[in-house]
């Protein structure tokens, strides 16, 4: 095997149906010098047996399984500590990766010597019903979009002035997924990046220190991976209370956890604002995104009185439990309509309506 270049990590859990045409995708690059690692996050099902049998040939993939269950923060952390390349990046076990994504972005880390490559959009699969093999979606039924506010049209290196990086973080100019990225191994070793203790919105994190801590960073036009849009991830549950017990809880430990985080960042040492700024937005982000649309279709009389979401105000404030839920709630009423995001990105119609009209400003 060729020194390995570039190392895909992929946190994978019960996934036995889609992680092949993953994995496969990365292995047809046009990029051959990369590993897969894919890390098992203990599986109720027998996806890391299937995944051990099916590539065991294959020397450009390894296949290993966490000790106990952790989620995809920690699961990534662990394949991170068994990676060889120069560079590293991330996939999930349901998306796929255009053939020369590889080849297009290590080209733009070489060429500026970069800490982190970051594309700036993602192709979003339009069909119906939705093929288990990404990759056998004919061009025209993939919808790019771009996820970065004011995106440059360009490759473009991100001056090196840590105030206006966040400042335009805080913009969203700069998403926080950890796929589309290539980030060099030896920075992330350096900085002591590592996805924290965060059940969601821990990819967030982990960006967002790098984007704050990288010497060189670059923005690059691309839209390389094939997002599946479902509503079966971590954060895409079931509209019910013990869903928002958990993404109230969730919240919570973000509150505790995102300071420690950053304490390593020097900006922040002397901008302690920025922090509370920083949690606001990624406050606002679960509220939008999940909490908020969950908590306005139940109604309060059921969250407030929901057993397990008692139990999480309990954990976290004792005998204020009662005292805190109120005051939560009263500002969840305070929020204007919020309808759920979710199901539109799981609409076939919604980005059918978007991939009409990328065709139509194409041929205009």
């Amino acid at each position: 095997m060729s020194e390995v270049k570039i190392s895909v990590i992929m946190p994978v859990y019960n996934a036995r149906t889609l992680v092949s045409h993953s994995i496969d995708s990365l292995l047809a690059q046009t990029f051959k010098e990369i590993e897969v690692i894919a890390v098992d996050d203990r599986s109720t099902d027998d996806t890391f047996e299937y995944c051990k049998e099916l590539y065991k040939d294959e020397p450009r993939v390894r296949v290993i399984q966490a000790e106990q269950n952790g989620g995809p923060g920690k699961a990534r952390t662990l394949g991170i500590a068994q990676a060889k390349g120069e560079y590293i990046t991330f996939l999930d076990s349901d998306d796929g990766i255009v053939p020369d994504a590889f080849e297009k972005m290590y080209a733009v880390a070489k060429e500026y010597d970069a800490d982190v490559v970051h594309t700036t959009g993602m192709l979003i699969p339009v069909a119906k019903p939705m093929p288990e093999d990404l990759m056998s979606l004919p061009a025209d039924r993939l919808c790019p979009t771009t996820q970065d506010k004011n995106a440059p049209s360009e490759i473009t290196v991100i001056p090196e002035d840590t105030g206006k990086r966040i400042d335009g973080w805080l913009m969203h100019m700069y998403q926080g997924n950890v796929w589309g990225k290539l980030f060099r191994r030896s920075f992330l070793a350096e900085k002591e990046i590592v996805f924290p203790e965060m059940k969601m919105m821990e990819d967030i994190i982990f960006s967002l220190k790098a984007l704050l801590t990288a010497k060189t960073y670059v923005q690059m036009p691309g839209d390389f991976v094939i997002y599946r849009i479902t509503n079966e991830s971590t954060s895409r549950g079931k509209r019910n209370t013990a869903f928002v017990a958990k993404l109230i809880k969730v919240m919570l430990q973000n509150n505790i956890e995102i300071p420690r985080c950053f304490n390593s960042v020097e900006y922040f040492k002397d901008h302690r604002d920025y922090i509370k700024k920083t949690m606001q937005v990624i406050t606002m982000v679960g509220e939008s995104m999940y909490v908020g649309p969950a908590y306005q279709k139940l109604g309060r009389q059921t969250v407030e009185n929901d057993p397990l979401v008692k139990e999480v105000w309990k954990e976290f404030f004792g005998e204020q439990a009662e005292y805190v839920s109120d005051m939560w709630c009263r500002n969840m009423d305070r929020l204007p309509p919020m309808p759920d995001e979710l199901d539109v990105y799981d609409s076939y119609e919604y980005w059918e309506k978007k991939l009409e009209e990328y065709h139509a400003e194409r041929k205009g």
